[in-house]
């Protein structure tokens, strides 16, 4: 049976393998059994609707879910938000709505300090809620006596008062595992203290540039707020590129310290992948096409070194023992090194999005098979793919349902079925958007025709109109506010057209 199924889609195109790949469909059907059944990250200890879980599933969740259970499992987190402006990691409600004398009422809400993506998180979770359900009016909604929108406003701002670090303007937090929420100094390593190292890395950062760009698209046309927040999405964006991309490894820096490191000083830190960040990175547009595909060879190529049964989705390799002490994070397990599909699901999405079918399709085969063999969703695996940490990991099953509906738009396109056009392939080098009166001049160093035009009126967030946009061969778009031509220092101002136009007419616009 194997052989014959081997033939059958050795006969196939590769989109048409994607297209009958029954898998796809069992795993979508059993993540969408999951979602209709709560919020909760998981089951077990992770009974609490953690935002950075609920973040990941939400779109998967709108499918299967009214609009007023989406919103009834944002407004907690609103109404938890403290006068600063912080946002906890989650809430878990412990008294029954029929004996509740107020909504607060019940409502736990820890908070983990060494993260810095909760605030991020939500912003996020609200505009995917917005972009779903289309209630656009809950951002005029009061919570707790104040707009939605107000609330948002106040969440970034306290990233940028209490996390931006003025020197390299970028968000801090403590020395953690990537995008993982345990440090390094102690157990059980949730929380800030004397002991803990100061440090940059990018996650955080890529993801308040993913709300950034998310608040600035939600606010209207005249609010002021979306120049004030595009202007600091910019300049992220340039300390990124400028901080914490090695040119030499092609890849981040695992972490940018504002002090000293825990660990030994003869420990090459920057020798270690962190493929959660730079998933996330893509996402955010802070990678060029040709950076994307290196990133992906740097993963397949970590994957292979571990033996892994996917690509890992955490980092590559494992920080030695004892760096971390936490026991759970010996090498190859949990944040440190343990493989974890909802971390992979998201480089596969992004694979998709930008194009690269193959890719994804080899990338996602592994998660399928790892839903279809155990059966659940499943938090991590180990190096030997056994499934760890909690069962019904909401998280998980959320982000595969996105790669899965990526990779198939990906496939339709390509294999010309779709009735509309595929996002990736919207705009691009011979495809330019209307209205930004494109004027083609020769690379001085390639010998290449490049295109530079100029951002018109109407240009939606991150972009401002009298923007300079630069396109090369490559179809990556950067934009910035002075003439042409590009430098270095504008390749973290990364457009992706297709979050901000609308589909192509036939006319190339040039």
């Amino acid at each position: 049976m194997i052989g014959v199924r081997v033939f059958v889609l050795l006969a196939l195109t590769l989109p048409q393998a994607i297209l009958s790949d029954s898998r796809l469909d069992v795993v979508e059907a059993k993540a969408k059994a999951l979602l209709r059944n709560g919020f909760s990250a998981g089951a077990g200890i992770y009974s609490p609707v953690f935002i950075r879980d609920y973040n990941t599933f939400l779109p998967a969740s709108c499918e299967v879910l009214p609009a007023a259970d989406l919103k009834a499992h944002l407004v907690p987190f609103l109404l938890l938000q403290t006068a600063d402006g912080g946002i906890g990691d989650a809430y878990e409600e412990t008294k029954p709505q029929s004996i509740k004398k107020t909504p607060l009422d019940g409502l736990v809400d820890p908070k983990g300090t060494v993260e810095s993506d909760q605030e991020s998180s939500l912003v996020q979770a609200v505009f995917k809620y917005v972009a779903c359900t289309h209630d656009a009016p809950f951002l005029d909604e009061k919570v707790g006596g104040v707009a939605v929108s107000d609330r948002l406003d106040a969440a970034l701002q306290f990233v940028r008062r209490e996390k931006l670090d003025p020197r390299f303007g970028l968000v801090t937090a403590a020395t953690t595992i990537d995008w993982g929420d345990v440090q390094a100094e102690d157990v059980p390593g949730g929380a800030l203290d004397a002991n803990s190292h100061a440090a940059i890395s990018i996650y955080a950062n890529a993801m308040y540039v993913i709300a950034l760009d998310d608040f600035a698209s939600l606010l209207k046309p005249a609010d002021p707020r979306r120049q004030t927040w595009s202007n600091l999405r910019r300049s992220i964006a340039a300390n990124v590129r400028r901080y914490l991309w090695d040119e030499k490894r092609d890849k981040f820096i695992p972490h940018l310290y504002l002090g000293s490191s825990p660990f030994p000083g003869n420990f090459d830190e920057n020798a270690i992948l962190y493929e959660g960040g730079t998933a996330v990175a893509i996402e955010a547009g802070l990678l060029s096409e040709a950076e994307i595909t290196e990133a992906n060879a740097q993963m397949i190529a970590a994957q292979r070194f571990s033996g892994a049964f996917s690509i890992a989705g955490s980092i590559s390799p494992p920080y030695p023992l004892g760096f971390f002490k936490h026991p759970l994070l010996c090498e190859f397990c949990y944040q440190n090194g343990g493989i974890w599909p909802w971390f992979a699901g998201r480089m596969v999405r992004q694979l998709a999005v930008h194009g690269r079918l193959r890719e994804a399709y080899d990338a996602i085969q592994p998660l399928l098979d790892q839903v279809i063999g155990n059966g659940d969703f499943f938090e991590w695996y180990t190096l030997a793919n056994k499934p760890s940490g909690a069962p019904n990991f909401r998280g998980g099953a959320g982000v595969l349902i996105q790669a899965i509906e990526s990779l198939r738009a990906a496939a339709r396109a390509s294999n010309g079925t779709s009735a509309e056009n595929f996002v990736s392939n919207s705009w691009s080098y011979a495809l330019l958007p209307p209205g930004f009166a494109w004027s083609p001049r020769k690379d001085p160093s390639s010998g290449d025709t490049v295109y530079y035009g100029t951002a018109p009126s109407n240009v939606q967030p991150p972009l401002s109109p009298g923007d300079t946009v630069y396109v090369g061969p490559d179809s990556a778009f950067y934009y910035f506010r002075h003439a042409p031509p590009i430098t270095p220092s504008d390749l973290g101002a990364r457009w992706t057209p297709l979050r901000t136009l609308p589909l192509p007419v036939a006319s190339s616009g040039q």
